[in-house]
């Protein structure tokens, strides 16, 4: 297995340990789990004109509890060099064509409204941090959460405001700050 392969999976499995833990404050690490080939059955199924709605993503469910969760949320896992996520600035300065980062969340984005869930793509900038990425539309129900915006950045993906594919960008202990139980209310309220 390629270098940057075997990375992208320890990185999943870490993120589905991660989220697993939010989802039951703490108890469990074993809720979710890479999907298997981390999503490649969705995108096999849909080539043959047939949805996959379980495997969609790069998580996916171990234990039936988890599944509230997953029924509302598309989670897509990439792991990213600094250097490659600079890019993105020389997109905002139109000096450069659109970076992978953009391209990755667009795609994210499309195969959520696939199958009917809403997008999260979770990046690791190595040697920087874990962020969360999600619509405008959910960064509301995280400021319902009593979140202040903080720590946060938007970016009009597309040139135009839409609260279903532009991104507010979070960093993931802040995401993982909120408890699951009052996140998934105010999604359920908000959403």
């Amino acid at each position: 297995m390629a270098q940057g392969m075997a990375k992208g999976s320890s990185f999943e499995r870490c993120m589905c340990r991660a989220f697993s833990k939010w989802w039951t404050n703490n108890v469990r690490d074993d809720i979710y789990w890479r999907t298997a080939g981390s999503g490649a059955m969705a995108t096999t199924r849909r080539k043959h004109g047939r949805t996959a709605v379980i495997g969609a993503g790069d998580m996916g469910i171990v234990d039936p509890i988890g599944k509230p969760f997953l029924d509302k949320f598309f989670i897509e896992f990439k792991c990213y060099a600094p250097a490659r996520f600079g890019e993105i600035f020389s997109f905002i300065a139109k000096k450069k064509t659109r970076p992978n980062f953009i391209k990755f969340w667009e795609k994210a984005c499309a195969e959520a409204g696939l199958v009917g869930k809403s997008p999260m793509m979770v990046v690791r900038l190595t040697r920087v941090g874990d962020f969360i990425f999600i619509t405008s539309k959910t960064a509301i129900a995280l400021t319902w959460c009593g979140r202040p915006h903080i720590r946060q950045c938007t970016l009009n993906v597309g040139g135009r405001l839409n609260t279903e594919s532009n991104v507010v960008v979070y960093p993931l202990d802040v995401f993982f700050s909120i408890p699951s139980h009052v996140f998934m209310r105010a999604c359920e309220e908000r959403l």
